[in-house]
């Protein structure tokens, strides 16, 4: 009977082993090239989504890829929801973690600090070099007994990557990416095209930013020292610089950056009495506050506007500007006064220039009086700007003339010389 030896049955084995391995591989580098086929099978949170006001729905997780934008972080997790490691690509960053100088592990949450690239490292990248951060010790030993199976695993990735934008996280069941409910908050123009308006738009997101994001407040009320209220709205300007600790040590952080924004302009509104409170001063006070408040969630704010801040009750707000009409009012009818005397200032210049001059406006204003009181007994003449007159000595005047004696017809058309 022929026997065949083991040694035969494992090379048999081994070469079909490779084969499958290399007809498996030759499949995936071809995958990328079918878009749509991608589309599928990358993780889209809101794909259940039907309409825009709809809202809960179930959130999707299952897909192979993820898409990756720059100045984005994605946290990959097992199924169960434990971290395993964080995806970003963003121009002059890098976990500090990816440093030599350090001992950090990628289960600290110091090693996620996002920091400026330093001298002789490069950016992060989604899919490193696989191998372990320290050379010689048993876990790159261990890596090295299957590093060609790893670096070609590796070279499919980045292929991938490079052609498609898409990160492989891993098998549905086993890998997905953390996705979270969020609130965002969006400044729009009110009905009447000047008030700005705060909307919220609900939906899953999948990623948070260590570029700059904006985040609008609008504060409803907020008491001063004089215990008027005051509204405000706010626009602020962060950063993640830790996206770990705003991923796992913060339940809900936009209602919570909400708060902390609300905190610190109540506590500024109520050191200060209304008329001493303004948009500047208060940008000032909540920004510097902000710093210390924000650091535990791993956020860090870049700049702060205080768009407005007024009183909340349009009565108080009419009121506290009455002063203020008053005094423009009274400032306008100096001017005014000012303004009305011009014509009497030049007329009194021109008649010491000329004095003879005045015989000829005394013998006008003869004419254009006996004019009048001609086709009115009882009117009233009066030389110059009306408006300068009050009303009072205008109703004593008439008064005053009908109690004189009326002229005849005969009187009324006379005019004496």
């Amino acid at each position: 009977m022929l026997t065949l030896p083991f040694d035969f049955f494992l090379t048999r084995l081994v070469r079909v082993g490779l084969l499958l391995w290399a007809g498996f591989m030759v499949a995936l580098f071809i995958l990328p090239l079918f878009p749509q086929l991608m589309d599928i099978l990358t993780i889209s949170p809101n794909r259940n989504r039907i309409g825009t006001d709809e809202w809960p729905y179930e959130k999707s997780r299952e897909g192979f890829f993820t898409d990756l934008s720059p100045g984005r972080v994605k946290m990959v997790e097992a199924w169960d929801g434990t971290f395993l490691r964080a995806l970003m690509d963003y121009d002059g960053r890098m976990f500090v973690g990816e440093r030599n100088d350090n001992l950090l592990t990628t289960d600290q949450q110091e090693y996620w600090e996002v920091v400026e690239t330093a001298d002789g490292y490069r950016d992060s990248h989604p899919l490193p070099f696989p191998g372990p951060k320290m050379r010689w010790g048993f876990d790159w030993l261990l890596w090295l007994a299957y590093s060609p199976f790893s670096i070609v695993w590796w070279v499919w990735k980045r292929y991938t990557y490079r052609l498609r934008g898409a990160v492989f996280v891993g098998l549905p069941g086993f890998r997905t990416i953390r996705i979270r409910p969020l609130d965002r908050f969006v400044l729009e123009l009110g009905e009447n095209g000047t008030d700005l308006v705060l909307l919220r738009k609900r939906d899953y997101s999948d990623h948070t930013r260590v570029a700059q994001f904006e985040f609008p407040v609008f504060v409803a009320t907020a008491e001063t020292k004089n215990m008027i209220a005051v509204k405000s709205t706010l626009n602020g300007i962060f950063r993640t610089v830790n996206p770990y600790r705003l991923a796992y040590n913060v339940d809900d952080w936009p209602h919570r950056l909400m708060g902390v924004v609300t905190s610190a302009l109540a506590t500024y509104a109520r050191s200060k009495v209304l008329p001493d409170i303004n948009p500047a001063d208060a940008t000032v006070a909540v920004k510097g506050a902000l710093v210390s408040l924000i650091q535990p969630m791993g956020l860090c704010i870049d700049d702060l506007n205080v768009i407005d801040i007024t009183p909340a009750s349009a009565e108080h707000a009419a009121r506290l500007a009455e002063p203020e009409l008053a005094e423009a009012d009274k400032l306008a009818a100096e001017k005014r006064a000012v303004g009305n005397a011009a014509n009497i200032r030049e007329s009194g210049k021109a008649l010491r220039e000329y004095p003879e001059a005045a015989e000829i406006a005394m013998a006008e204003v003869e004419v254009r009086r006996a004019t009048v009181v001609a086709k009115n007994p009882n009117a009233f003449v009066f030389l110059g700007n009306t408006g300068n007159m009050p009303v009072v000595d205008v109703v004593q005047e008439r008064q005053r003339r009908r109690t004189l004696p009326q002229p005849t017809p005969q009187q009324n058309s006379s005019i004496e010389p």
